[in-house]
């Protein structure tokens, strides 16, 4: 490990950078506005470090006025060195020394301050990317990259570890692995703020991958990772520096969003004016279906945390939920914001509670994150619901006392029901009561394991009426998550950043997970389709938690939800249970089973007998789907006797689901087929549309976010409705 050493800090496709709009700017354009990037080629024999595009001023950093810069730093093809080229086409390069503690290369960024350090005149965020090549031997034990301190009286804040293949990192905290003697494209973006408050971020990505990310760590008044008018390159101050060979580099005063980087792809031959989209790397399925929570807003990597703007790209980037935090206005509406003070995330200052919404509604929420985000405003929970609505669910971390009336209050703004939203964390069991009486409906987490994972230890908080948990990953463990399973009750996880530990999470059961970085999580679990939540929604966490088989709709039993006061809240589908998921339907309250798998397609006797030895109804209702997946030509060689049976038993089981729920005290039902998909999702369709009002195609989005397979022997049922 690397100590840090201090207590203190893409290359774009042409068409963006020649138009001076990298992301999605909605106000200035053109290579000088605020976080338009700097690009260097080594390109130009005379001067070489002069930028191809941008700003910022490169030149040697050489305090002993030695003239090492010049006499040390080559410049040539990369033939010329002997070096692989990149899609069979030579390019230039600049070689880089191995530089002793007073040698290296300066930066003067010329940008404008930004980020939480914007008042003391640092620039906060930023990005900043490296088309080189590592030497395969031999290498030094660290590679500096990034030197924030302008005079290099301390250690570096990005390098190379160079032990056993080359990860890029800081502080011990290191990712990835570059191949020695092959061209890769590193890309490290930074969000420099204090501690937890501030939502610190460094994110380390190898040819448009996402390799990890890490929190910035208090370092005090001034974190180490921003930026004043100069900072080093290729510099460090015990000599942890390594030859090496660099294309391109670009920095931008702002920081690239997940897409734009993905776009960067791997290094070019033409260096920073071009790059390619790149396939994101699967490195390995995930065990389970997991639904992934945007954190503080849903995107707060690369949007303002808690901004409208934020709720929205999270939902765009694979979010099935956003966690928000929650404070009251003076006049007492529900607002989002997570600190006590707005000093942190806009221009202004002074107490969230001290300000009328009038008040906050003026503050500039955007700048202090981005330059390109100037003029967001501070949301209220109301606004934030009607962004939300059709997509998914959001988590309230509640920083106020006495917020149930002003958050029932926002969800009547809304139009929104109770099951719009969870109560989460940092709360007390008479605020908890109060929120149940307030928003009756809402699921309610609980902030930590109980006591012991026994009923003894569940007990005290399902007689709160708590229904789930929202922890830190560490104090989740295989056994609490089959514990509360085994009681009917979720399991989330708070916060993730690097893949990882999102795998790690996966592995362990979770039902869902707080992240900065949902796109992320989404490509790492390619199994997942995400459900189109209709209006009204569809679909609570998908973690009932009883086990069964194994295969994306067996895995957890996933309950309905509809209208308020509507009777789908009583329905679970999945997949065919084992015995244990017998045990655990009954738990959650279900006195009916479905099975519409065909004759001898299972054990069906002994599901039966299972049912029934627990006081469960048992009921089959025969379906196929032979005749294969639709083609083209539709089904014109499908038996007509396999269709008909399906359409009686869909229609005899709609009936006897709809007699079963009329009676109030009637527990719930639960519908299952083989893998809980198709034949389920035309049951469960048909359904809705005979008893929700729900159109054709709400439905049959709905459908088919389960995988629904359009088989002929379930379409031609399906074409009759």
């Amino acid at each position: 490990m690397k100590p840090s050493g201090r207590t203190r800090a893409l290359l774009l496709p042409a068409a963006l950078l020649a138009a001076g709009c990298v992301g999605p700017d909605r106000r200035a354009t053109g290579p000088d506005r605020p976080g338009a990037p700097t690009v260097w080629n080594f390109t130009d024999p005379a001067a070489p470090l002069t930028a191809a595009a941008g700003k910022a001023v490169l030149s040697y950093w050489d305090p002993l006025a030695g003239g090492w810069g010049a006499a040390r730093t080559s410049f040539g093809s990369a033939s010329a060195f002997g070096l692989p080229l990149i899609d069979g086409k030579d390019f230039q390069v600049m070689r880089v020394p191995a530089a002793k503690p007073a040698e290296g290369y300066s930066v003067k960024h010329q940008e404008a301050p930004n980020g939480m350090f914007r008042r003391q005149g640092y620039v906060s965020n930023y990005t900043l990317v490296f088309d080189l090549l590592v030497p395969p031997a031999p290498r030094a034990t660290y590679t500096s990259l990034l030197q924030a301190d302008p005079t290099n009286r301390s250690d570096s804040e990005f390098l190379l570890d160079d032990r056993d293949a080359p990860a890029i990192g800081a502080s011990g905290s290191y990712f990835g692995e570059l191949k020695p003697g092959v061209w890769h494209r590193i890309a490290v973006v930074v969000q420099a703020a204090i501690g937890t408050g501030g939502t610190g971020q460094l994110q380390r990505f190898i040819d448009g991958v996402f390799v990890g990310g890490t929190r910035t760590p208090d370092d005090g008044p001034l974190n180490r990772w921003a930026l004043g008018p100069e900072f080093l390159l290729f510099a460090d101050d015990d000599g942890d520096t390594g030859e090496m060979f660099v294309k391109s580099i670009l920095f931008t005063g702002r920081m690239l969003s997940m897409d734009e980087i993905r776009a960067l792809g791997g290094p070019s031959s033409q260096g920073a004016l071009v790059a390619g989209p790149a396939a994101l790397p699967i490195r390995r399925l995930a065990k389970r279906r997991m639904e992934i929570v945007g954190h503080r807003g849903g995107y707060a990597c690369c949007a303002p945390e808690n901004a409208l703007e934020s709720i929205e790209s999270a939902f765009n980037h694979g979010a099935d939920h956003v966690e928000v935090d929650v404070r009251l206005s003076a006049d007492g509406v529900a607002v989002l914001m997570h600190d006590r003070g707005v000093e942190r995330v806009t221009d202004g200052t002074g107490r969230v509670s001290d300000m009328t919404l009038s008040e906050l509604q003026r503050l500039d929420a955007g700048t202090a994150f981005s330059s390109e985000f100037a003029g967001v405003r501070v949301p209220t929970l109301a606004d934030a619901l009607r962004v939300a609505r059709g997509r998914g669910r959001l988590l309230l971390d509640i920083k106020s006392a006495d917020a149930g009336i002003p958050i029932a209050r926002a969800l009547k703004d809304a139009g929104a029901p109770p099951s719009a939203v969870w109560f989460s964390r940092n709360v007390d069991a008479a605020e908890f009561s109060d929120y149940r009486r307030r928003v009756p409906g809402a699921e309610m987490l609980w902030g930590d394991p109980p006591a012991t994972l026994d009923d003894a230890g569940f007990a005290p908080l399902k007689a709160l009426g708590i229904t789930g948990f929202d922890v830190d990953i560490t104090s989740a463990s295989r056994e609490f998550v089959d514990a509360a399973h085994a009681r009917g009750m979720n399991v989330l996880a708070f916060t993730l950043l690097d893949p990882p530990e999102m795998l790690r999470a996966a592995e362990m059961g979770l039902d869902g997970v707080e992240t900065d970085y949902p796109d992320v999580l989404d490509a790492l679990m390619p199994e997942r389709v995400r459900p189109r939540v209709p209006p009204g929604g569809y679909f609570s966490l998908p973690a009932q938690g009883c086990p069964a088989q194994g295969q994306f709709n067996d895995d957890h039993f996933r309950q309905l939800s509809g209208p308020e006061g509507s009777d789908f809240n009583r329905l679970i589908r999945g997949g065919a249970p084992t015995a244990s998921g017998l045990a655990c339907l009954q738990k959650m309250g279900v006195t009916d089973i479905i099975d519409l798998r065909d004759k001898g397609e299972g054990d069906e006797e002994a599901e039966a007998s299972a049912a029934r030895a627990l006081g469960l109804s048992y009921r089959r209702f025969p379906m196929t789907t032979t005749g294969g997946t639709q083609k083209k030509n539709g089904c014109a060689e499908l038996d007509g006797a396999d269709v008909a049976r399906n359409r009686e038993s869909v229609i005899a089981a709609a009936k006897f689901i709809g007699e079963r729920l009329k009676s109030p005290s009637q527990g719930k039902v639960f519908v299952h087929c083989a893998h809980g998909k198709d034949r389920t999702g035309l049951m469960l369709g048909v359904y809705r549309l005979q008893s929700g009002g729900y159109s054709k195609d709400e439905v049959a989005s709905e459908m088919k976010s389960y995988r629904y397979k359009p088989y002929c022997a379930l379409e031609r049922v399906w074409e009759g409705y």
